[in-house]
């Protein structure tokens, strides 16, 4: 998975200091076969005036000790997602990386289609 070669770049990267979540009440959306299994903060979901999602997603590799978290502006509409803040904790370390300036498009694999779907399918405006 391309996200899994960039937290592996980014673990060898010192000197970035932490920033917690304080997000707690994660709701289990995805399990691949991989053992990676995708996580929603439901109680952070928030509309922004456009229309976008604001919300914190928790991935935890099967294959690796890492736990990803990440604050993320969603943009259903054009079927994308710009990281605002992410979270990446090791056995030993943990990472936090500021936002993202690139909107990124939800992949065509499953994995992709459920985060996806997790944000964006059953929202609705309140």
């Amino acid at each position: 998975m391309r996200w899994i070669k960039r937290i592996a770049f980014l673990l060898a990267v010192p000197g970035l200091t932490a920033t917690v979540a304080s997000s707690a009440d994660w709701v289990l959306f995805i399990k691949n076969q991989a053992g990676d299994r995708l996580y929603i903060e439901k109680q952070s979901m928030r509309i922004t005036p456009e229309g976008n999602i604001l919300v914190w997603e928790k991935i935890e590799s099967g294959s690796f000790k890492i736990i990803v978290q990440s604050w993320l502006e969603v943009d259903c509409s054009r079927y994308r997602y710009k990281v605002l803040h992410r979270k990446i904790v090791s056995d030993d370390e943990v990472m936090s990386i500021g936002p993202s300036e690139e909107w990124e498009g939800f992949g065509p694999i499953d994995y992709d289609y459920a985060r996806y779907h997790a944000m964006c399918g059953k929202l609705e405006k309140k």
